[in-house]
């Protein structure tokens, strides 16, 4: 992915009771999620409108990838970067950073293998409040040991209505189109002009595209189920749970760890750290009480890192 002024001219936002609308809280990543990928191809993304059907039960795997949201702080040359909220881990060694706020979610840069790229302004991926006939755009600076890339991007959400994907139907998706105009700038050779079309469909509450790539049918990239791991990412071997849930003031965390202490992380939905603790070695079963008093009422989403680097996540509702 990749994205300091932001113009949002946000029409119709509300012209319906139904109307789906992209925002910081339903968009921004949370740290511990993974999301299971699929790339490949399939049919054209169809037409634009409202009350389209965009049926995608096409789509034709080449291969399996995974997208797993951690803290920033655990990642290397993090120090680099403005701010960043949420770092995205591409395997097999690629690490997205990520600034969100309520008015925008911002591509920071990239490293890969020693290459670093940089965006110090932030490019803009979303602007909130989004919702079907919003338009807004963005002007960028990246740049890396090769060059400059600078230019505009343009965003439409063109499309309101149904999509259907191999594992089902989802209904209230917005389709996005965004067009970066990026002239590169390479060491030691002349500027060039790139139009690069992006289409997403978004759904929110969900953190990443459902289905993005281009207009044409090719290079796309989808999410193989709805099924976050901060639900199913518990991880048994750690024999971890917590109570009660919802929680007000207080919650027992139960957990078996080895010999090593364990970390435990409480992230907001906007993808905040809201809280740190650390949980005692425990060889067998043991209980540690954690004080939630400092909290808001709300949802959050508790990650327990172990020895080795097991993790797990769970989703805590507080009163």
């Amino acid at each position: 992915m990749t994205r300091p002024l932001i113009l949002c001219v946000s029409l119709l936002l509300l012209t319906c009771i139904h109307a789906q609308v992209l925002d910081s809280a339903n968009t921004h990543p949370v740290v511990g999620e993974v999301y299971y990928t699929s790339r490949g191809s399939g049919p054209s993304m169809g037409a634009a409108g409202d009350g389209v059907v965009w049926d995608m039960s096409g789509l034709i795997t080449v291969e399996h990838d995974s997208i797993v949201f951690d803290d920033p702080t655990t990642a290397a040359w993090h120090n680099q970067y403005d701010n960043p909220t949420a770092v995205e881990f591409e395997p097999p060694g690629t690490y997205f950073y990520h600034r969100g706020s309520s008015s925008t979610y911002d591509f920071l840069g990239r490293v890969n293998s020693g290459s670093i790229t940089m965006c110090p302004n932030g490019w803009a991926i979303y602007a909130f409040p989004t919702a079907y006939g919003s338009t807004w755009s963005d002007t960028f600076l990246c740049y890396d040991f090769g060059g400059e890339r600078m230019g505009t991007t343009h965003c439409t959400v063109d499309g309101r209505g149904t999509l259907i994907m191999p594992y089902g139907t989802l209904t209230n998706v917005l389709r996005m189109v965004t067009i970066d105009s990026i002239t590169v700038a390479p060491a030691f050779v002349d500027p060039f002009l790139m139009v690069d079309t992006t289409v997403r469909f978004m759904l929110p509450g969900t953190h990443v595209p459902i289905l993005e790539g281009r207009p044409n049918g090719s290079d796309y990239t989808w999410v193989e189920d709805l099924t976050s791991a901060v639900d199913e990412w518990e991880r048994p071997d750690m024999h971890w749970s917590v109570a009660p849930n919802p929680a007000d003031g207080i919650a027992v965390i139960t957990y078996q760890s080895g010999s090593a202490n364990l970390e435990l992380t409480i992230t907001a939905l906007d993808g905040s750290i809201a809280q740190k603790t650390t949980l005692a070695a425990a060889p067998s079963l043991r209980q540690q009480t954690i004080d939630l008093s400092s909290l808001s009422a709300g949802i959050y989403v508790l990650r327990l890192l172990g020895e080795s680097g097991t993790t797990g996540s769970t989703r805590l509702v507080i009163h």
